[in-house]
């Protein structure tokens, strides 16, 4: 019978497999857990931010653009 059921809801079987039953229980884990990969995401997101902006600042369009800048603060 446990196979009939599983076979008509699939998508139960799945929440079986990303949510144990011992986390239902321990709403306390399941929060911890959360905010681990949420601080784990952002991590990798600043990060990422952070290389693609030294990317930018070393780009030859960038340095051109501070040079022009440099030149008409200078006019003034």
């Amino acid at each position: 019978s446990e196979t009939r059921t599983h076979r008509e809801m699939p998508h139960l079987q799945n929440i079986e497999r990303d949510f144990p039953l011992n986390w239902t229980l321990n709403p306390i884990r399941i929060s911890s857990s959360l905010a681990a990969n949420t601080l784990s995401l952002y991590r990798k997101i600043s990060q990422n931010m952070w290389r693609s902006c030294i990317q930018f600042c070393h780009s030859p369009k960038f340095q051109q653009y501070v040079r022009f800048l440099e030149s008409s603060l200078c006019q003034f």
